[in-house]
C-alpha cells in the first residue's frame, strides 16, 4: 500500500476543522481514501485538523502517518455492532450492504457525533466536514454543534441501465425502493443534511438525488481527485513488447461486469492480454470462464496490489478497461488518465463525468453482447494504433491536471471553509 503523497504547499490562515468519516484509508479503496486525502493535505497546509474515524483503520494510519495520530479520535465497535456484523455474514452480499451494514454505520455515526460534541465543547473546531458516506440519501448525524457543517461531495442516485435491470433482485429492489421513500423521514429524524450549512454534490445527478428536505445550500464539487505525485506519466514506453496489455482495476463483483472483458478477449488478436487487479466473489467464475473460452493464458489475475504496483501496471498498459454498469464515481478512470493512458468505459454514471472522445472511448450499455463486441473493437483499435492511444492518453493527462488535481481540490475546500467560518 502507498500512503497519500505529501508535498510542500502554500500555508493558509488557520481554520480549525473537524473531519468525520467512518473510514479513512488507502487500503480499503473506494470512497474511504477521500477523508484521508483531506486529512493529511489539510494538515500539511498548516490547517489545524482533527479526524474522527473508526478504530479499524488505526493500524494503517499508525504505520503510514504516525505524526498525525495525536490528531485522530478513534471509535470502536460496541456490542450491538458486533452482533449485527455476525448477522450480516448470513445474508446475501448486496442485501447485507443495504441493511445490516447501514445499521452498523448508524451506530458508529451516533457515537462520532458524541465525539465531535466533546471536541467542540473543549474549544476546538470552526467547521465540521463530513466527506463520507457519499450516498446522497444517507442521513447525517452531524448537527447541533453551533458550528457550520459541510457534507459531501455526495455522489449517487444511480440505477442500472435498462438492459441490466436483471442484476437487481426483487428483494434488493424492494429494499432500495423503501430506503429511497424513507429518505425524507430519516433525514427529518436525523437532520444533519437539512441543517447543513452546505451540501456538496459531485454532479447534478447527485444533487437531484438528495432528499427533498435537504438544505437548499447546495453546490457542485467533483468528488474524486488525483494525487499527481503518485499517478504519473511513465518515463519509458513499452512499445517494443510483443504483447499489448489492457488492465482492469477494481473489486470483482457482478456489477463491475468483468466477465465482459474476458469474453471480449476471445474476439481479439492473441497478442492482447488482460491484467485484472483486484479480488472479490466473482474471481472463481472469471477464472473458470477464461478456461472455458481458451483464453486463460492471456488473463492474469493479480489480486489486490499496493497502490504503487497498481500505478506500474497502468503505466505499462495500453489502456484501462472499465465495463461497470453502476459506477457512481470511478476514481480509477482519473488515475489512468493521470498516467496518460486512455480509458474504455461504460457510457453510464461516473465515467461520463470524466471521459469524452478526446481522452477515451465510451461504450453504450445496451446489452451484454453489444458491450462485448464494443470492448473487443476498442481493444483492437488501440492495440493496432499506438499513436492514437498516446494522443488520447495525453489529452486525458492534461484534463486531469486542469480539473482533478487534489491540490486544487484542497484549495477549493479551504476557500469554502473560510467563507462559512467567516475567516
Amino acid at each position: 500500500m502507498s500512503q497519500v503523497n505529501l508535498e510542500t504547499e502554500e500555508r493558509h490562515d488557520p481554520i480549525e476543522v473537524i473531519l468525520v468519516a467512518e473510514n479513512a484509508s488507502a487500503e480499503f479503496g473506494g470512497e474511504s481514501i477521500l477523508p484521508l486525502h483531506y486529512f493529511v493535505r489539510l494538515h500539511r497546509r498548516g490547517v489545524p485538523v482533527k479526524l474522527v474515524v473508526h478504530e479499524r483503520v488505526r493500524e494503517e494510519l499508525a504505520e503510514h502517518h504516525p505524526d498525525l495520530m495525536g490528531s485522530i479520535e478513534f471509535i470502536d465497535d460496541n456490542w450491538l455492532q458486533v452482533g449485527l456484523n455476525a448477522l450480516g455474514k448470513l445474508l446475501p452480499l448486496r442485501l447485507r450492504d443495504h441493511t445490516v451494514l447501514v445499521l452498523i454505520s448508524f451506530s458508529t455515526a451516533r457515537r462520532q457525533r458524541q465525539a465531535v460534541k466533546r471536541l467542540v465543547s473543549s474549544g476546538f473546531g470552526d467547521i465540521i466536514h463530513q466527506p463520507t458516506p457519499v450516498s446522497p440519501r444517507a442521513p447525517s448525524f452531524m448537527y447541533g454543534f453551533g458550528k457550520p457543517v459541510i457534507i459531501g461531495p455526495v455522489n449517487g442516485g444511480m440505477d442500472y441501465p435498462p438492459g441490466f435491470k436483471r442484476l437487481e433482485t426483487r428483494l434488493e429492489g424492494l429494499v432500495l425502493k423503501l430506503g429511497r421513500q424513507a429518505a425524507v423521514m430519516l433525514n427529518t429524524l436525523i437532520p444533519g443534511k437539512p441543517n447543513a450549512a452546505l451540501v456538496l454534490g459531485a454532479n447534478e445527478r447527485s444533487l437531484q438525488a438528495l432528499p427533498d428536505n435537504c438544505s437548499d445550500q447546495r453546490e457542485i464539487m467533483v468528488e474524486n481527485g488525483v494525487d499527481l505525485a503518485l499517478w504519473q506519466i511513465p518515463e519509458h514506453s513499452n512499445s517494443n513488447e510483443d504483447r499489448v496489455s489492457f488492465v482492469h482495476l477494481g473489486r470483482l463483483i457482478e456489477l463491475k461486469m468483468v466477465h465482459i472483458l474476458v469474453q471480449a478477449l476471445e474476439l481479439v488478436e492473441e497478442n492482447i492480454v488482460l491484467e485484472i487487479i483486484g479480488d472479490g466473489p466473482e474471481k472463481d467464475r472469471l477464472e473458470t470462464l477464461a478456461q472455458e473460452l481458451g483464453v486463460s493464458e492471456r488473463v492474469r489475475f493479480h489480486g489486490f496490489l499496493p497502490q504503487r504496483e497498481c500505478v506500474a501496471h497502468i503505466q505499462s498498459s495500453r489502456a484501462l478497461l472499465l465495463p461497470s454498469v453502476r459506477e457512481c464515481g470511478g476514481a480509477v478512470v482519473l488515475e489512468a488518465m493521470a498516467c496518460a493512458r486512455p480509458v474504455v468505459a461504460t457510457n453510464w454514471g461516473g465515467p461520463t463525468d470524466y471521459l469524452d472522445e478526446a481522452c477515451g472511448i465510451l461504450v453504450d450499455p445496451d446489452s451484454e453482447p453489444s458491450m462485448i463486441a464494443a470492448f473487443a473493437d476498442a481493444m483492437k483499435k488501440l492495440a493496432a494504433d499506438e499513436h492514437l492511444a498516446k494522443t488520447l492518453g495525453g489529452s486525458g493527462r492534461m484534463k486531469v491536471e486542469r480539473d482533478f488535481d487534489w491540490n486544487k481540490k484542497i484549495d477549493a475546500i479551504i476557500a469554502k471553509y473560510s467563507t462559512l467560518a467567516g475567516k
